[in-house]
């Protein structure tokens, strides 16, 4: 079987719909579109090129006070905005993984989070998971540094409850649970007040499913305070774009 980016990749292969990416397969709502020709007509268009985006700028705080307003924010967790969820991986396990550190990895999952942690460690433990009890039965039977889950998953499409991430926070206190949570707009019932006090929970999100914006590379994380200032360590502070920040901020406020 082939890597759904060697497929993607191929030059003349010509499906329109790239069902491995998850990409958003309809025109961009005409606001955001127009929103985005403007800012690239603007006078000032000419400074965002020749400055460095910062996480002081105006778009910045503007999307930060947005975002809280949708995942419904409580002021104990923190936001870092990235280059995508992508990025957020990255950031994630170049901080919390090392040689000697050991991953769990449900699969079927998202191949290229698993290709970032191969980059770190190879105490990789790989299980076929079905369901939130898979996953606890697996983590019953070991200790690990880090547990990398999808919710929604990917391609399954098993829900965790946020009251499920939080039993497992607090079941296993010494490891890292990150949720990536590309798709978590189809859990409407999810909730971040169960998870204020996780401190060993990092929820990763992103602007490239249902907001359509994957060209532009664009997306967050939110955890704790302390678990944030370590991941801005690893953390490019001269990305996300002020364009694609300014994108997202149109995208929320349809």
């Amino acid at each position: 079987m082939r890597g759904s980016y060697e497929i993607y990749n191929e030059l003349d292969y010509s499906l329109p719909i790239k069902l491995s990416v998850g990409e958003f397969d309809y025109d961009l709502p005409r606001k955001v579109e127009f929103g985005i020709k403007s800012f690239l007509m603007k006078n000032d268009f000419s400074k965002n090129c020749l400055s460095y985006p910062s996480d002081h700028s105006d778009f910045s705080q503007k999307l930060v006070h947005q975002i809280k307003i949708l995942i419904s924010f409580i002021h104990q967790l923190k936001i870092l905005l990235t280059a995508g969820s992508t990025e957020s991986l990255r950031i994630i396990f170049d901080t919390f993984l090392n040689e000697s550190k050991s991953v769990f990895f449900p699969i079927p999952s998202y191949s290229n989070a698993l290709n970032l942690i191969k980059t770190k460690t190879l105490e990789i433990r790989r299980e076929v998971c079905l369901n939130y009890q898979d996953i606890k039965d697996y983590l019953l039977q070991d200790s690990y540094s880090l547990v990398y889950l999808s919710s929604p998953n990917n391609p399954l499409g098993y829900i965790l409850s946020d009251n499920q991430i939080r039993e497992l926070s607090v079941s296993f206190p010494q490891t890292i649970f990150v949720i990536d949570s590309c798709y978590l707009e189809y859990d409407e019932s999810f909730s971040n007040f169960n998870l204020f006090d996780c401190e060993n929970v990092v929820i990763v999100r992103t602007f490239s499913k249902a907001f359509g914006l994957a060209g532009l590379r664009i997306g967050y994380m939110y955890s704790n305070f302390e678990t944030i200032q370590k991941l801005k360590n690893f953390r490019d502070p001269h990305l996300p774009t002020e364009l694609a920040k300014y994108s997202a901020l149109l995208a929320l406020k349809i």
